[in-house]
């Protein structure tokens, strides 16, 4: 969303809707960003558990009143619904006002998709896998439907890499220790055992593993203690390092000597974005998003989804051959300068904007 904002035409003036005191995360990228913000609705259904989740939609009433209010006092031309609890209270709202849903995601129930897509005049997903995913469990809305990918501020990755912090010297490693990484939010589709599973067969290599991210939203309790164990039963926790969460995770990805995706139903997959930008070359499973992002051997290596052996050689060929790892990287940045700029984003969005008001 930042990057979208950023990179819109001088002529488009973007008002965010976002809930949060000043000093928060979200409303205080908007501040630095400089872009003009109002307090909006607080609301995010859990997914689970079960009761959780239907006892967040019994309390949407509140976030839809303060939905409407926003929307009638600011009256936009367009209302760009950035995530899919914001779809939801638009489709809730019965506002007059042309809208769109941006859909990112591919692990949302039937029973909620249906509704939204029915009600909303325009789907935007991030990839055709997206799609196909909203148009199968809801083909009304097929017709309504168009994919824009994800574009990045590459610029901006790469200024926010740059460090004087080595990640070796922090791990106590030899500058020399290959390092192999991954991104994720701790969550089970994320396939993070495969990554664990993977490294027995790489120990061989001197490589180190890292894994950044967290439980984001506490959905998944048990996971992270589930996959430490893992790792345990494994004996490959002196070669395993957990970062937890970063707010910016580029200066770790920069210093990677692989990036190493395990996801299996991945949306898109906006780091390994941010990994190609950096010059890093990467592996990931061959379907969902990343089937979309590389081309297997010109712009990055796939494996076959779910198999730690397959996705552990894949690893174990870049570690060992250098001239493929330039290659690929190479190819890569190419790839995103060409495919998945945020520049080529903001120009789709808002040529889509126009179209909405004609």
């Amino acid at each position: 969303m930042r990057d979208l904002i950023r990179h819109l035409p001088s002529d488009v003036h973007p008002i965010v809707a976002c809930p949060g005191l000043w000093d928060e995360p979200l409303p205080r990228m908007l501040v630095e960003a400089g872009i003009e913000r109002i307090d909006g609705p607080a609301w995010r259904p859990h997914r689970l558990p079960a009761w959780q989740a239907a006892a967040d939609f019994l309390s949407s009433a509140h976030a839809v009143r303060m939905l409407k209010q926003t929307v009638q006092a600011v009256k936009p031309d367009v209302v760009h619904a950035n995530s899919f609890p914001a779809a939801v209270l638009m489709s809730m709202s019965g506002l007059r006002v042309p809208w769109l849903w941006q859909a990112r995601d591919v692990h949302i129930g039937r029973r909620f998709i249906v509704p939204v897509a029915g009600r909303c005049p325009r789907i935007v997903a991030i990839s055709q896998t997206v799609a196909d995913f909203v148009t199968r469990t809801a083909p009304r809305g097929a017709r309504r439907m168009q994919v824009i990918f994800n574009g990045l501020d590459i610029d901006g990755v790469r200024a926010a890499a740059r460090t004087n912090e080595s990640l070796r010297d922090q791990l106590r490693l030899p500058p020399s220790t290959p390092l192999v990484g991954v991104a994720a939010q701790l969550v089970p589709w994320k396939r993070l055992d495969v990554f664990l599973r993977a490294i027995p067969g790489l120990l061989d290599t001197g490589a180190h593993f890292v894994i950044l991210g967290s439980d984001l939203f506490g959905e998944h309790g048990r996971l992270a203690n589930d996959l430490e164990q893992l790792a345990s039963s494994l004996n490959i926790t002196k070669r395993l390092h957990w970062l937890g969460y970063l707010d910016h995770a580029e200066p770790i990805l920069s210093q990677l000597d692989v990036y190493f995706h395990t996801a299996t139903d991945e949306p898109l997959g906006r780091v390994l974005l941010e990994a190609m930008a950096l010059g890093i070359p990467c592996v990931a499973a061959n379907r969902a998003g990343p089937a979309e992002i590389f081309r297997h051997r010109e712009t990055g290596l796939l494996y076959e989804a779910g198999d730690p052996l397959a996705a552990g050689q894949a690893v174990r060929t870049l570690l060992e051959d250098v001239p493929l790892r330039s290659q690929l990287a190479s190819a890569a940045q190419e790839d995103i300068a060409a495919r998945f700029t945020a520049e080529r984003m903001s120009t789709e969005f808002s040529t889509l904007y126009r179209s909405m008001l004609a």
